[in-house]
């Protein structure tokens, strides 16, 4: 998986979703994530599922440590909402679309 802030509040990643149960199938996996648009449900169930805590109020050095971690996260739990449509026959195959993608997306 690869991730990077893009500005404040919000997170592009990119990873590979991998379906069957003897990973026969691939899918490259790109999105951007707004901490805004986490609603606090989800902000809980984010935090238990990946043992996160919040920081207290004031701490801005772990608010911005927080806030990546909470956005890597959403990514990981709702990967397969941002699947693009091609499907890989082979990890090599996805990994080397997802890499494309990623030189595409730095060149834009």
């Amino acid at each position: 998986m690869y991730g990077q802030k893009i500005r404040k509040g919000e997170y592009e990643f990119l990873g590979i979703n991998e379906y069957g149960s003897t990973g026969t199938l691939y899918h490259v996996a790109y999105g951007v994530i707004r901490i805004k648009d986490i609603s606090a449900a989800e902000r809980q169930l984010l935090c238990e599922t990946y043992s996160l805590e919040e920081p207290d109020a004031g701490d801005l050095e772990m608010s911005a440590k927080f806030e990546s971690e909470l956005a890597t996260a959403a990514f990981r739990y709702f990967s397969t909402d941002y699947d693009t449509d091609e499907e890989y026959q082979s990890y090599e195959a996805a990994l080397k679309a997802m890499e494309d993608l990623r030189t595409k997306l730095k060149s834009a």
